[in-house]
């Protein structure tokens, strides 16, 4: 229940105010970083990327 795949599509039903928002699924230790430059390039310059699950754990591979 803590995650964003669960909870944003609630919040944004609500009627609440939200930034557009783009959600990349990660899988295991797979990285999806093409997903993730096409949903920046969609959303426009500046973003924020929101690191859950494996994402989280992968911040410190950024060069990779």
């Amino acid at each position: 229940m803590n995650d964003i795949g669960f909870w944003y599509p609630i919040l944004k039903r609500s009627g609440v105010n939200t930034p557009k928002t783009i959600i990349v699924n990660t899988y295991e230790d797979k990285f999806p970083v093409r997903e993730i430059q096409e949903a920046m390039f969609k959303i426009g310059f500046p973003c924020f990327f929101r690191g859950g699950n494996i994402a989280a754990s992968l911040k410190h591979k950024w060069e990779e």
